[in-house]
């Protein structure tokens, strides 16, 4: 008799010890799924940005000296392609069908205040009825830039 209530103590020890693990691991489990999404990891910044400007034929080079004067690397000047309607230039003042494209890179550090700044250069240097933006560097915004220049970027 007594072996058997000693066998019926070892069970139950036994189980209650496997049910406290099993609800340890649960415990362990929900914190460690609290702490995952308590702390998400956060997105790497691409190390640089693409400035593309879009110009009079006559103002590529011009663009790219300044571009050299603000440290922004890799320029590179090639023809636009393609057009609007007539009306559509004529609202955004442009006058002639042949444009550069400019693309310069800029660490991403030093592009906060850069449209800005770059107008202010066009406006010091004459250069009038340009476009200027900043893109990152994904997929999407390359397969822009090989459609606007007509190049395999």
């Amino acid at each position: 008799m007594k072996k058997e209530k000693k066998q019926k103590e070892n069970s139950k020890s036994l189980l209650q010890k496997i049910i406290d693990k099993a609800q340890s691991k649960k415990k362990q489990s929900k914190a460690k799924a609290n702490n995952d999404v308590a702390t998400p990891t956060p997105k790497p910044k691409a190390p640089f940005k693409i400035i593309l400007c879009i110009t009079f034929a006559s103002n590529g080079n011009k663009i790219v000296d300044i571009f050299n004067s603000k440290e922004i690397t890799s320029s590179v000047v090639v023809k636009g392609y393609g057009t609007a309607h007539t009306n559509m230039l004529s609202v955004l003042g442009i006058t002639e069908t042949e444009r550069d494209v400019v693309i310069g890179l800029v660490k991403t550090e030093c592009s906060e205040n850069l449209i800005s700044n770059m107008l202010v250069e066009f406006d010091n240097h004459n250069i009038k009825n340009t476009f200027c933006c900043l893109l990152s560097p994904s997929s999407a915004n390359l397969e822009l830039i090989k459609l606007i220049t007509q190049t395999g970027v």
